[in-house]
């Protein structure tokens, strides 16, 4: 099987502008500076390293994550300029095709769907399907490992999306986080 995997934020997505608003609602409901200049040299797809270079205390975190879950607007998320085309080209020459990201599957999905890009992206890595890694939420070159072994098909074409576990922020606070982690 020859298989691509893509990241999703920033390289499927153009998400810049919706995680400058965000990481602002976060900033100022924590009372620490921010603005673009802080955003950019804090800026990691890693979102504890992010949150520490922005100096939002580690008792706080907690908090910051239900500021985004609260603030952060998927639907502002639009795909880089020939994607879908760029996809459509990479099945058409037979090529499977999917995402690695540290985003959770109750984020990213509706935006796959919303886009009409899902049925393209069929193999999915979502954050929370990764041992080893760290906090277990990125892959990394050489890292952690799929729970599971490894990315699946399904018979039906689908690609396989790891255990239907919630991250815990997401059951302790019943409403749709998003983990911060970009991979």
């Amino acid at each position: 099987m020859r298989t691509i995997l893509f990241d999703w934020d920033g390289t499927i997505v153009d998400s810049i502008q919706a995680l400058f608003e965000t990481d602002g609602a976060i900033c100022r409901q924590i009372g620490v500076p921010f603005d673009e200049s802080i955003f950019r040299r804090a800026f990691s797809p890693n979102w504890r390293l992010m949150y520490r270079s922005l100096g939002i205390p580690e008792e706080r975190v907690d908090e910051a994550v239900l500021v985004w879950a609260s603030t952060f607007h998927a639907d502002r998320t639009r795909p880089f300029p020939g994607i879908e085309d760029a996809l459509g080209r990479l099945v058409g020459a037979g090529f499977t095709l999917g995402i690695v990201t540290g985003g959770s599957r109750a984020e990213v999905e509706p935006q796959l769907a919303r886009l009409s890009i899902d049925g393209l992206l069929t193999v999915r890595v979502y954050g929370h399907d990764t041992t080893g890694v760290g906090d277990g939420r990125r892959l990394s070159p050489g890292g952690g490992r799929l729970r599971g072994g490894r990315a699946r098909r399904h018979a039906d074409g689908r690609g396989s999306r790891g255990p239907r576990r919630r991250d815990r922020l997401h059951a302790r606070h019943g409403g749709g986080t998003h983990r911060r982690g970009r991979s």
